[in-house]
């Protein structure tokens, strides 16, 4: 403790050995809103002459220091990313951690494989432990001689401190003769066309959405099919994708809008005078639901009249396209709800009864 010599503040003329043991002033001296004056820099051979509050841990010091942030320390796993492997290859994990102390005593790295000790279940597996006080880095590689599909699983690297423990982990899978596999497949709906690689069972495949929306960021637009454990797709989720089509995008858009309803409303009734641009039975769906919106707040005689003649421009699209739509998302049904609903909320509204559906 140091709380007497909390005036001491001017350290410049000390030779100091800028390394880990050092770096704890500037998060003492930072707590306690000590200044240090005359800024005091490095003699040490290494950074003679560098002021000792520019040195960074993790590029000029690798160590763990409070100074450099209040996170647990860093540590770094290799390969990072998860490993697909062939059965009978061989494969190193290489773990480190920055140590702020000169011994392993307050920390150390170990192994864990599906969160047990490797060695309980794998005699074919050596581990080297390095201790660099030097470089302020523990050391730690785990060498898999000869991979079997019993290695499949997840690996872990626990770094334990008296400062916290902290993981990271990598998922092996070990391919094998007997390996079952999703055949290569391709899927086209009205959010584009995509082909799916041969996959091993029991693995998710995400690919980037074929329409991008500017407005959203890009990693997040994928589409994902699932490979089930009997070797069949599943679960196809395109649902953070954006349509393909211009016209579907657009009535989509009609059916987000919550403001300026009557000035929408009479966008929606001019963009849906050509029925040409119905082409996907998803494009009938956001004009129904756009209807719906604009109707639950009690439309005024104006947008009521507004929405009939949107109404009257469906009932001209194709019968087969009218049908489709009805079976699969009760399009027609829900017109017909809404016509009825606002004859009785609105009598004064003239239309004209077609039948439709």
């Amino acid at each position: 403790e140091f709380k007497a010599l909390l005036c001491l503040s001017d350290i410049s003329n000390n030779p100091l050995q800028c390394d880990c043991g050092l770096l704890w002033i500037l998060d003492y001296a930072s707590k306690h809103s000590i200044k240090l004056m005359s800024n005091p820099k490095c003699s040490s051979s290494t950074f003679k002459g560098i002021p000792l509050r520019k040195l960074k841990v993790g590029v000029d010091i690798h160590c763990r220091s409070a100074s450099h942030n209040s996170l647990l320390p860093f540590l770094d796993l290799q390969p990072a990313n998860n490993q697909v492997v062939f059965e009978g290859d061989a494969l190193k994990l290489h773990c480190k951690a920055p140590s702020i102390t000169d011994s392993t005593n307050d920390s150390r790295l170990d192994w864990l494989w599906l969160d047990s000790n490797p060695k309980d279940h794998f005699s074919d597996i050596s581990i080297i432990n390095d201790f660099l006080p030097n470089a302020g880095i523990i050391d730690s590689v785990l060498y898999l001689k000869k991979l079997s599909r019993s290695h499949t699983g997840l690996w872990s690297c626990l770094f334990s401190s008296t400062q916290g423990n902290h993981s990271k982990s990598t998922t092996i899978l070990v391919i094998s003769d007997d390996t079952k596999y999703c055949p290569m497949t391709t899927t086209k709906g009205n959010k584009g066309t995509y082909i799916w690689p041969r996959t091993i069972v029991n693995c998710t495949v995400s690919i980037p959405c074929k329409f991008l929306n500017d407005y959203y960021d890009s990693s997040y637009q994928t589409v994902s099919h699932y490979c089930s454990s009997n070797g069949t797709w599943q679960r196809l989720n395109s649902s953070r994708c954006s349509y393909i089509s211009d016209t579907t995008r657009i009535l989509e858009g009609f059916s987000k809008v919550h403001n300026s309803i009557l000035e929408s409303a009479r966008h929606l009734k001019e963009y849906t005078t050509n029925i040409s641009i119905f082409k996907d039975v998803m494009d009938l769906v956001y004009t129904v639901k756009t209807i719906e919106s604009y109707a639950s707040s009690q439309p005024s005689e104006p947008l009521s009249n507004i929405l009939m003649d949107v109404v009257n421009n469906l009932i001209n699209l194709p019968w087969y396209y009218l049908k489709k739509s009805d079976a699969e998302h009760k399009s027609c049904s829900k017109l017909v709800d809404f016509i009825e609903s606002l004859a009785l909320a609105n009598p004064n509204v003239l239309f004209q009864r077609v039948s439709t559906c």
